[in-house]
């Protein structure tokens, strides 16, 4: 049976190439992180690599290749129904409050020049009929319409509901991670995998969002419903408030 009919249930909201690049694998130290973007994931995985390759001092020039990384990838554990079926290894993931995920990921996507953000103007413009001008970035109201209106399948896994990208209906989670309690959280999972959170902890963020004032002020009430209507299952799941 070939890894794409095997995992087939867990593609349900992701293809077979999302998973592989999405769940990382490590068999020595018996777990399974489920990434999540936008929700610290770059510190998370280059301090699971680390771990791996036990060098501490790892820092490769890019963390998110999938060829580079030590972990294994779902395709690579053999029989992935009897690895999933296993009670020894444990599983867990990381979310993050929607709003402030979703605003992460328009300044960092969206409003940041670069060819993301002109690959998106043109899905903008192509799939819903948005008129926007080159010499300056889309608005973030611009940003929620083009969300609400996609489906959450097809959008990029930066802001595709978190519901979705955890397989929260599939996974029988161990422990689920918050990026607003990082190191508290971090430090339980070191506990659960028993290693040295000190000598392996990586706060390395490439993409840290640095606002120009408080997050919260760029939202108007009218966009924070359309939002929270975005991501109603996120808020319902994770206990975030709406």
């Amino acid at each position: 049976m070939s890894f794409v009919q095997e995992a087939a249930k867990y593609c349900r909201h992701h293809n077979a190439k999302q998973l592989r690049y999405q769940m990382h694998i490590s068999l020595r130290h018996r777990y399974l992180y489920v990434e999540t973007p936008k929700t610290a994931c770059t510190a998370i995985k280059l301090t699971l690599q680390r771990l791996e390759l036990d060098d501490p001092h790892y820092n490769p020039t890019l963390v998110w290749p999938r060829s580079r990384s030590p972990l294994l990838n779902p395709e690579q554990v053999g029989p992935f129904e009897a690895f999933m079926a296993r009670d020894d290894i444990c599983k867990f993931c990381w979310t993050r409050d929607p709003y402030r995920r979703f605003l992460s990921a328009y300044f960092d996507k969206i409003h940041r020049p670069g060819d993301f953000r002109d690959w998106m103007i043109e899905e903008m413009q192509e799939r819903h009929g948005i008129e926007l001008p080159a010499e300056s970035p889309p608005s973030l109201e611009d940003f929620v319409f083009f969300v609400e209106n996609d489906e959450p399948r097809e959008m990029d896994h930066h802001w595709r509901p978190q519901h979705l990208l955890t397989q929260i209906d599939l996974i029988d989670y161990d422990f689920i991670g918050r990026f607003e309690h990082f190191e508290r959280d971090m430090r339980e999972i070191a506990r659960r995998l028993q290693f040295d959170y000190d000598r392996y902890i990586s706060t390395r963020n490439h993409h840290g969002t640095k606002y120009e004032r408080a997050p919260d002020d760029y939202w108007t009430d009218a966009m924070r419903q359309r939002v929270a209507r975005i991501y109603a299952a996120d808020f319902e799941h994770f206990g975030y408030s709406p």
